[in-house]
């Protein structure tokens, strides 16, 4: 079950203000994000390579709780204005999560609120409002999750009433592994199946889009490092005939996390992020 979230196309947006320790879900955010130990607050700063110095384009705060789950997140631009806040809250009572979005310069959505079962799966997730660069409304976005005797997702179906938008996902697993994704629009009958490979520690290594003859449209390939972080990626949409890559280099504190992250795109450096942890 480690790569649903790969997988599933659910934006995971992390922040909160007001926390219920009682509230279990069966991933906390820290190991969502691959991050290791307690920790308190990450900051990370943004740039990008000119020609002769890095470039700011702003950084990102984020704050968890004990329990590893997120309570807030801001970004700010250079100049130190806020851009984003997203700010969780967490019920045991209700075995929900909720966050809320205040966009200054763009607005995603009002709110997503995710539902779980008593066991910490995930059983239901609304995205309320959603909005796009035009300023429209675009309703709200519904996500329910069905699950097998295993309690692997055997399906979803993705709905949004105003987008006339209505999909079924179905999952073929082997060893409680994902091999295959069918992906349906139940309006149009249009189906994409997606098949996936890992690598021996349980990674996706390999992610091929397959059309309704049977042929490869597009191919995504991934390498991670020893921390289980991605180092390498390469996308290749085959009959489209186009292809690109990049792969990240990592330095890493004393807990096995990265505080700094270098993208390189055809041999050269173009952008970096450096982040500090501070740990309970």
């Amino acid at each position: 079950m480690r790569n649903i979230g790969y997988i599933i196309l659910i934006i995971f947006l992390f922040s909160g203000c007001k926390t219920d320790t009682e509230f279990v879900v069966s991933e906390n955010s820290l190991s969502r994000s691959n991050l290791n130990g307690k920790i308190q607050k990450t900051t990370e700063f943004y740039y990008t390579y000119g020609n002769d110095d890095l470039i700011s384009n702003g950084y990102k705060i984020r704050r968890y709780n004990t329990d590893g789950m997120i309570i807030e997140s801001v970004t700010y631009d250079a100049n130190n204005f806020i851009v984003d806040e997203e700010l969780y809250t967490y019920s045991s009572e209700k075995m929900t999560e909720l966050v809320e979005y205040s966009n200054y310069d763009r607005h995603f959505c009002d709110a997503i609120e995710s539902i779980y079962r008593e066991d910490g799966l995930i059983e239901k997730q609304i995205t309320y409002n959603r909005y796009f660069g035009s300023g429209s409304n675009n309703g709200d976005l519904i996500i329910e999750y069905y699950y097998d005797s295993n309690n692997n997702v055997d399906h979803l179906t993705v709905m949004c009433e105003e987008q006339n938008l209505n999909r079924y996902i179905n999952y073929i697993y082997e060893e409680d592994t994902i091999v295959m994704e069918e992906d349906k629009d139940l309006n149009t009958g249009t189906i994409t199946n997606y098949k996936y490979l890992y690598d021996k520690y349980g990674n996706i290594c390999e992610r091929n889009s397959i059309n309704e003859y049977g042929e490869i449209d597009s191919q995504e390939k991934y390498t991670y490092d020893e921390y289980g972080n991605q180092i390498f990626y390469e996308n290749d949409t085959g009959l489209l005939g186009f292809k690109s890559s990049y792969s990240y280099k990592y330095k890493y504190d004393g807990d096995d996390n990265w505080v700094k992250r270098v993208k390189v795109v055809n041999g050269e450096d173009k952008e970096c992020i450096d982040r500090e942890i501070e740990y309970y």
